[in-house]
């Protein structure tokens, strides 16, 4: 089949693990290994909140569009839709800068018009507005980091949530 599955729906988190931000941490990552093969590409994304949180999951991309980028932004959508479901504030680590500028761009009231993956973003604009922007804070980890750039680029947190969610 060439749909897509739907995003499975967040659960509420029974007392979530809070950053000193008064936020929920979740690391996302998005990948597609042999992305330039179109025949053999398969994306897949992670979240990860913390050991054994409910919203931990990992899927695999079924359908046409098969890329790491539109892999990020499912995992976003689904972590995006869950805290407004919730009204949960969170703090997102973002594998990909393209997929940070994008929520940037919400953050700061932009529209959505003319993005790739609009589908997508559409829904996290829409999850982002109903929830109010000020529950939202978002952080670029780059990707592929040794151990000793933790604590000078990113934070040790930062790091390990998305180690967790690439390993997902």
């Amino acid at each position: 089949s060439f749909a897509e599955d739907p995003l499975p729906p967040l659960p509420r988190a029974p007392n979530p693990e809070l950053l000193s931000n008064g936020r929920m941490g979740v690391g996302i990552d998005g990948a597609c290994p042999k992305q330039q093969e179109i025949k053999l590409r398969r994306s897949e994304w992670g979240v990860f909140a913390g050991e054994g949180h409910p919203w931990n999951r990992s899927r695999r991309s079924r359908g046409r569009h098969q890329n790491s980028a539109r892999s990020e932004v499912r995992a976003h959508t689904c972590v995006a839709e869950g805290a407004a479901a919730h009204q949960q504030a969170i703090h997102i680590w973002f594998l990909n800068a393209s997929v940070v500028d994008g929520m940037q761009h919400i953050l700061n009231g932009g529209s959505v018009h003319g993005f790739a993956n609009l589908d997508l973003w559409t829904r996290i604009a829409t999850a982002v507005y109903a929830l109010g922007e000020e529950f939202f804070a978002i952080e670029w980890v780059p990707s592929h980091l040794e151990k000793e750039d933790v604590n000078v680029v990113v934070s040790e947190r930062a790091y390990l949530f998305n180690e967790r969610a690439d390993r997902l």
